[in-house]
């Protein structure tokens, strides 16, 4: 399971992990995320000696989608709703 945030050059995966079995059925999993809601800062690539100047990239705040993967089955990808402080958002993904 990964985390993306789609800043505004392109998404970034910012998490990723693999899902946590439930016992007794094989068939279902768990995964938590802790993620920023504030807008990330992002700086363009110079070459040194240069300095990097970074900038918030505000269209990318609290937005994130989740991207899954299982052996034999085409990924899916679930755009979340906007993040907000505080706020827990469950999502359930089912394959095939």
């Amino acid at each position: 399971m990964r985390v993306l945030q789609p800043l505004t050059t392109g998404p970034i995966e910012v998490a990723g992990r693999f899902v946590d079995g439930i016992v007794g059925d094989p068939t279902l999993g768990r995964y938590t995320y802790s993620l920023p809601v504030n807008a990330p800062l992002v700086a363009p690539y110079v070459a040194a000696p240069g300095a990097l100047v970074f900038a918030a990239d505000a269209a990318a705040a609290g937005k994130y989608s989740l991207n899954a993967s299982l052996t034999g089955f085409t990924e899916k990808t679930i755009a979340l709703s906007t993040l907000a402080a505080g706020v827990t958002v469950q999502t359930n993904l089912t394959f095939p």
